[in-house]
C-alpha cells in the first residue's frame, strides 16, 4: 500500500503511519496522549473495529433504556463517532486550547473517564448483559455533559508493563479495566 485511499481502516494504526498522505502519517498528532485529548480506540484483533458511539439510545426492553449505544464499528477511520475525550476520573479535562494550561500526560494505571466528543456522555459498564452478547456485561454512553457515577471509571493498563508509563499515540497497546466490575473493554 503506498496510498490512501477506502477500506484502510482494517490497517493498524502503525502501518498507517506509514503511508504518506493518511493523517497518521503527516504527524496530525502529538506522540504522547495528554488529559484532554480527542483520541480513538482501535481493536487489537483482527479487522480492528473502532470503540464507537451515537446519539442513539436503548430503546424500551434492550439493556438499560434511556442509555447511549456503544458498538465496535467496523469501518472507515474517519467517522467523528469514533471520538472520545480523556479525561482524569476526578476532574474535568484541562483546557486543551490555553497555552498557560500545564499538560498532563495520560499514564499507565491512571483512573479515565471517556467522554464521547459528540454526544457528551461517558463510557460506562455495569451488571446488565450485552444485548448481542449477553454472557458480557453492557457497555452504554451514560451521563451528561461529562457528569455521571462511579461506573464510568476505566483504569488505564499497558499489559506487563509497570504503572507510571506514559501512553504514546499509536504506539501504546494498551487495554481498560472497569474499575468496578474488573472486567475488560
Amino acid at each position: 500500500v503506498n496510498q490512501p485511499g477506502p477500506g484502510m481502516s482494517p490497517f493498524s494504526s502503525a502501518l498507517q503511519t506509514t503511508i504518506p498522505g493518511t493523517n497518521l502519517a503527516e504527524g496530525a498528532m502529538p506522540s504522547e496522549v495528554a488529559y484532554g485529548a480527542q483520541i480513538t480506540l482501535k481493536s487489537n484483533r483482527r479487522r480492528g473495529g473502532y470503540l464507537h458511539s451515537h446519539p442513539d439510545l436503548y430503546p424500551q426492553g434492550v439493556g438499560s433504556i434511556q442509555q447511549q449505544q456503544v458498538t465496535c464499528y467496523i469501518g472507515e477511520s474517519e467517522d467523528p463517532n469514533h471520538i472520545f475525550i480523556i479525561k482524569r476520573h476526578d476532574a474535568d479535562a484541562p483546557d486543551v486550547d490555553d497555552p498557560e494550561s500545564p499538560v498532563d500526560f495520560v499514564k499507565s494505571g491512571d483512573l479515565v473517564r471517556l467522554e464521547h466528543a459528540y454526544t457528551k456522555r461517558n463510557l460506562h459498564s455495569h451488571i446488565e448483559p450485552a444485548p448481542l452478547t449477553p454472557t458480557n456485561y453492557q457497555v452504554t454512553g451514560y451521563g451528561n455533559e461529562g457528569v455521571g457515577d462511579d461506573n464510568d471509571i476505566w483504569q488505564v493498563e499497558i499489559p506487563g508493563r509497570p504503572h507510571g508509563e506514559v501512553i504514546k499515540a499509536v504506539e501504546t497497546r494498551l487495554v481498560f479495566y472497569h474499575s468496578i466490575l474488573g472486567c475488560l473493554l
